[in-house]
């Protein structure tokens, strides 16, 4: 079943191969350039639906030892944390008539659609890791900004106590305040990584599902070539500690100004926090409650 927009019009097919006797290069102008893609580390999670994390929350008591009397038992505490994995999915079919018509040039538009899947599919996998939220929609997993989402997180900067000046009175009443924020990730397989289902391939995978019969609105059959992207993934913080955020930094007034008399030490402090996480405490799982 097929609804408007699901495939290409007549006229936009034709359009296409109408355009195979000029350059026909077509300029990607939805790509973006998502660099946390080349940096996020990926890891097998160890069950099928996630990846779970125990979390040290508590040590032994130490007692003084005195002659002939006993040393109470103790023990440490600890939580259970589990990430969620989310299934990111793409279907493209085309009408097997569009190869009989169009011959070789059907192979150019069908490579053409299956690019745009995938960069769709990786601007998609580079939203969620900033701003996943599972208690939103439950099939996503939560991302650096649902879970540094508190001001008053150790781990989390605001930048307006080091820019010069403030947001105009325009920007205020117009809700557009141009803030953005910057995330410093120290990346390890005991820190923070990304996931993959446990005893499957990690990575965007392009499934050619050859030809099969499909049918349209009015349950009438036809026949179709089919092609499946899909991406199975994943974000665990395991150590909350190992991220900083910079909220509220201005990126469209006084940047120079900023660059100047501010950033400088507010990423002094920001990777202060970084380097010694190992001497902060670890309450709980690290979750920030909204």
């Amino acid at each position: 079943m097929y609804a408007p927009g699901d495939v290409g019009t007549l006229a936009e097919i034709q359009e296409f191969y109408r355009s195979q006797k000029v350059d026909t290069t077509i300029i990607e102008l939805m790509n973006q350039t998502n660099d946390i893609l080349d940096h996020v580390p990926f890891r097998e999670a160890n069950t099928v639906k996630g990846h779970e994390t125990r979390l040290r929350t508590g040590l032994p008591e130490i007692y003084f030892r005195q002659l002939y009397r006993g040393t109470p038992i103790s023990k440490s505490q600890y939580s259970r944390v589990v990430e969620g994995i989310g299934m990111l999915e793409g279907r493209m079919e085309l009408d097997v008539k569009e190869k009989e018509l169009y011959g070789a040039t059907f192979g150019t538009y069908r490579a053409s659609e299956a690019k745009a899947f995938m960069e769709a599919l990786r601007q998609k996998a580079a939203t969620l890791f900033f701003y996943g939220d599972h208690a939103r929609l439950a099939d996503e997993f939560d991302g650096f900004a649902t879970r540094y989402n508190d001001i008053n997180n150790p781990h989390v900067i605001d930048a307006s106590e080091f820019t010069y000046g403030s947001n105009s009175e325009e920007e205020e009443e117009d809700g557009e305040t141009g803030l953005t924020s910057m995330y410093l990730v120290a990346w390890g397989p005991d820190s923070v990584h990304g996931i993959f289902p446990k005893e499957s391939i990690g990575g965007l995978k392009h499934t050619d599902l050859g030809t099969y019969t499909t049918m349209d609105n009015e349950i009438r059959k036809f026949e179709v070539y089919g092609d499946l992207f899909s991406w199975n993934l994943g974000l665990a913080v395991r150590d909350w500690r190992a991220v900083v955020r910079i909220c509220n930094i201005k990126t469209i007034i006084n940047i120079l100004l900023d660059l100047l008399y501010g950033s400088h030490d507010c990423l002094k402090r920001c990777c202060f926090r970084l380097v010694n996480r190992r001497d902060r405490g670890c309450a709980g799982t690290g979750r920030i409650k909204k």
